[in-house]
This record gives structure tokens, sequence and C-alpha cells, in this order.
């Protein structure tokens, strides 16, 4: 980093915390924007595309091959923070009501059976859009399962230090980001309005899948590269803003419009 060794006490005391270069949850003003990065959450099932499969996103074919529009497979739990969803009946919640098989939009739990008895990972191979909203902590490991399948994120997390330094990765060329009081209407919104721009939409699923998954995330060796690239880029002197929606608290609604 940039810190010299006046930035710490001798004696060791009041010294400056050392940066980290992960950071999947917890208070926002534990951070430093200038220096610090997210970790990838691990995907709990990761699909394994094949290369016919990467050549219809290359090509833009999987926008209208895919047979989905938008999957959420999971639990809908309420979870250890009671006050959240007590509050705000959670993100996940929130889209529970737009389940809809006949307009191929799946929103379910992760027992009930699934439609045409296909896997959890054959359905995300196959949805244009996938739904990952925070869960019990703000990172969600459908967000990695996501992209390792092609599909486009739409992620509700406030206060969220998304993956890798923002130097290094644009995710809002990738991903769909919007505050947690956003989740279900609004949401539903912007990725109809996406469908009906097949461009922009091809555009966001190779970006996320060949710039962002296939180079840094797909393997241990990418993970360790995006996260030693992001902190060259920061050390050269090149600076980004925090991306996504910024709350102090996770149960205080009234500052998610925080945007920065």
């Amino acid at each position: 980093g940039k810190r010299t060794e006046g930035d710490c006490k001798q004696d060791g005391k009041n010294a400056d915390p050392p940066t980290s270069i992960a950071y999947l949850s917890g208070t926002l003003q534990k951070v430093n924007e200038d220096f610090d990065q997210g970790l990838i959450p691990p995907p709990g099932k990761r699909t394994i595309l094949t290369l016919e499969e990467e050549e219809s996103i290359q090509s833009c074919k999987a926008d209208t091959e895919r047979e989905f529009n938008v999957v959420y497979i999971g639990n809908f739990r309420s979870g250890r923070n009671s006050d959240f969803h007590e509050r705000h009946g959670g993100a996940r919640h929130s889209y529970l009501e737009h389940h809809n098989t006949t307009q191929k939009i799946i929103v379910q739990n992760a027992n009930d059976p699934k439609p045409t008895g296909l896997s959890y990972t054959d359905m995300m191979r196959s949805t244009k859009f996938a739904l990952v909203p925070r869960g019990d902590n703000k990172f969600s490991y459908r967000f990695s399962e996501a992209l390792s399948a092609g599909a486009i994120p739409v992620y509700h997390g406030d206060n969220y230090m998304l993956p890798f330094r923002p130097e290094l990765i644009s995710w809002e060329k990738c991903a769909i980001l919007l505050p947690e009081k956003d989740a279900g209407d609004v949401g539903m919104e912007h990725m109809q309005l996406l469908l009906s721009q097949p461009d922009k939409m091809c555009s966001m699923r190779k970006y996320c899948y060949f710039e962002i998954y296939k180079k840094y995330i797909e393997t241990d060796v990418g993970i360790i590269d995006g996260l030693v690239k992001g902190l060259d880029l920061v050390a050269q002197g090149n600076t980004a803003k925090f991306q996504g929606f910024k709350c102090n608290h996770t149960e205080d609604l009234g500052c998610n419009n925080l945007r920065r």
C-alpha cells in the first residue's frame, strides 16, 4: 500500500490497522475504500459450461436460446438479523410474488420440485438473469454461481464491498445492482427493460462471463491474480468510486438511497 512508517506509532499503539484485501460482511465504517477490496464468495454449486454454451454467450445467441428469464432457487429463512428481516421482509421474500412459470420466472424454495425436473445447475445455465440477493450476510455465494453459469446477476445488498478493486472491475457493466429496498417490483422492471435491449444484455453477459468469471473467478490462480492486479492499480495511483449502495446500518431503511 501507500502507508509509510510515519503513519504508525513507534510503540505500536494507536497504529493504523493493516490494509485488508478481502471483506465479506460487517460494518462499512471498518472498510478503507481507498485500499480494501471484496473477496468473491465461493460458489456452492458451480456450473461448468460447454464450449458450445460459451460460444452462445460470445455470439449473443444465449440471450434468445436460454429458456428461463429469471431464476432464484434457495431458502427464504428469516436469518440471524431478525430486526432487518422484521422491518424489511428480506430482499429474497420480495421476489416470491413474481414467481410465474408461464413467464419463465422461477422463484422458489430449494426443496420444491424444479420445473420439468431440471437440476439446479441446469436451470442456472438456462436462465438469462439470476437473482442473488443478500441473505443473513451482505454477500451471497449465488453471485459466483450466477457468473459461472453465464447469467446476469441481480444483486441487492446495501453497504457491500463488491469483489475485487473497482479500478480492475466495473460491476455495473455486468450486474444489475440495486438497494435492498428495490427488491421485487423495481428489480423486475430493470430486468424487463434489459430484455428489450438485447445488445446491452449481450454485452453485460459477455463482460460477466469472459472478463470477470473466466479471468478472475474460475480458478484460485485467477482469484489471486485479480486481487494482486487490483492492489497494483491502486499502488499506481489509479482511483475508482465505491460500487453499489451505501448504508450505515442494514436495518435502517432510510439510508438505502444514499448512493455515491
